[in-house]
């Protein structure tokens, strides 16, 4: 049951939020709270993340072993749809919340909020100016850098919800994950988010990875419609074991890749703080503008 499944991680979020706000009460007066608050904005970032799947399955699980005969089954969905909508809240607010960040004076007491709360998504993230724009869901910023991972989560959530929602064809989910994930790597390529090349070019590689994940799930899930039929021949088996390697295969380098991409990221966040990297790729931006001119 959701309710008590995921009490863990709610307690967990729960507890960091309350830390959170009482560093930034006591930030106030004291520098040393104030030092904290970024790590506590990054690790509620992190858990954001990480927890999101397990959720999500979880809300999966509950459309499966509903049961209108047991009320702790209706309080236990009702909780994880709770959940859910406040997952795509926390996401939205942080989308209008970061999206000034292009036009923000340096200096200021607002840029100084922007880079504690969520430096840990921007700085490995290319700067552009962008013109703010006001309204519900500003599309423009979908495909600006700064906006690049907060999107990416929504994305992220939709492609949860879509396992409960299209249970019964599981055909239909993953052509519906597929459109979702083409439709990010197009994203990806006018946005072409991140300030160094390598990291453009391996993050593109892995969701056409992931990509290629959903289409060969699709092919194996297609097949064994026919293999574990009478008309089965030796040639389907075949392609049926083939394709199953191949999805091994894609599966590992994609973890693999992350993997590594992450023990990068804990060395520069080692060497360096978000400030720095975010007022370094500022810089390299004004610096070559004013070369291109």
């Amino acid at each position: 049951m959701f309710i008590f499944d995921c009490y863990t991680q709610i307690l967990i979020i729960v507890v960091c939020y309350v830390i959170l706000l009482v560093c930034i009460c006591l930030g106030k007066k004291s520098k040393k709270f104030r030092e904290v608050q970024p790590y506590l904005y990054t690790i509620l970032t992190a858990l954001h993340e990480i927890s999101l799947m397990y959720f999500t399955l979880t809300i999966m699980f509950e459309f499966v072993y509903f049961d209108t005969t047991k009320l702790i089954r209706y309080v236990s969905a009702i909780v994880a749809i709770f959940v859910a909508i406040y997952y795509l809240i926390y996401q939205v607010y942080r989308y209008h919340d970061i999206m000034e960040f292009p036009m923000v004076e340096p200096q200021s007491e607002r840029y100084t909020e922007i880079v504690t709360k969520y430096g840990s998504i921007l700085k490995n993230i290319r700067f552009i100016e962008f013109d703010y724009q006001k309204g519900c869901l500003p599309i423009k910023g979908y495909f600006r850098p700064h906006a690049y991972h907060i999107v990416a989560y929504i994305k992220k959530l939709l492609m949860m919800l879509t396992f409960p929602l299209f249970y019964v064809n599981g055909s239909a989910a993953l052509g519906i994950l597929m459109a979702i994930q083409a439709f990010e790597i197009i994203r990806f390529c006018v946005t072409w988010p991140f300030a160094k090349k390598w990291r453009n070019i391996t993050r593109l590689c892995l969701d056409i990875t992931l990509l290629l994940i959903f289409g060969t799930v699709l092919a194996i899930q297609i097949i064994s419609v026919t293999i574990f039929g009478s008309q089965a021949t030796p040639d389907d088996v075949r392609l049926y074991f083939i394709l199953g390697w191949v999805g091994f295969g894609l599966i590992m380098i994609f973890n693999f890749a992350y993997f590594i991409i992450c023990c990068i990221d804990l060395y520069y966040s080692y060497k360096y703080t978000n400030k720095e990297m975010i007022d370094k790729n500022r810089r390299d931006y004004y610096y070559e503008k004013l070369h291109s001119l």
